[in-house]
């Protein structure tokens, strides 16, 4: 099946719409890592050749240093 094959691109933005991070994801790697994004709203574009998707992701991170 070439749907499990295709190459997929995501894409984050932060409240302003400024992209902060881009990754491109195979079908193997369900994780993105997001340590290096500051607390804060974001929104998640992921693109394949022919559609996108967008949803909000809330980074909270309630550790003290």
């Amino acid at each position: 099946n070439n749907v499990n094959k295709e190459v997929l691109t995501l894409n984050i933005y932060n409240i302003i719409g400024s992209l902060v991070k881009r990754e491109t994801i195979r079908h193997e790697k369900n994780q993105v890592s997001v340590g290096d994004l500051l607390n804060g709203i974001y929104l998640i574009e992921i693109r394949s050749n022919d559609s996108s998707q967008r949803q909000k992701l809330i980074i909270q991170n309630n550790n003290s240093k």
